[in-house]
């Protein structure tokens, strides 16, 4: 996996679909290759590599494509990237306050907006267990 600081063409279909800014330090994996402006956390890495595997494994532009317009593929695709960081929060971080912080943040990532408020907190709560 590669990492990038610089904005991916993806970028503006992204700012145009979820309202997503670049300055607010949004993640995005187009292909091999993570585009953030700062460095990613080994927890945001175990999430962004599982988009990898799943655009390597379907074509990063069939991915991008079905991903924007199909609610139902992006909440798929987000709940197995999602459940993987929770996974490695749960398992490294032993700092309880920390875990529970990080796994609230988890949960009000993926009912937010940058998704398209695809599912509710609670929802997400129960997906990402």
């Amino acid at each position: 996996m590669n990492q990038s600081n610089q904005i991916p063409a993806i970028y503006h279909k992204c700012h145009e679909k979820f309202g997503v800014k670049w300055s607010q330090g949004i993640i995005i994996t187009y292909g091999d290759t993570v585009y953030c402006k700062q460095k990613l956390t080994p927890d945001k890495i175990a999430h962004e590599g599982v988009h990898v595997k799943q655009q390597t494994a379907m074509d990063k532009d069939l991915w991008w494509d079905k991903y924007l317009e199909d609610e139902e593929f992006r909440l798929f695709q987000e709940v197995e990237a999602y459940k993987t960081e929770a996974n490695w929060v749960r398992k490294n971080v032993k700092d309880n306050n920390l875990q529970v912080r990080l796994l609230h943040q988890i949960c009000l990532d993926l009912s937010s907006s940058i998704y398209g408020n695809i599912c509710t907190y609670s929802q997400a709560k129960q997906l990402t267990k």
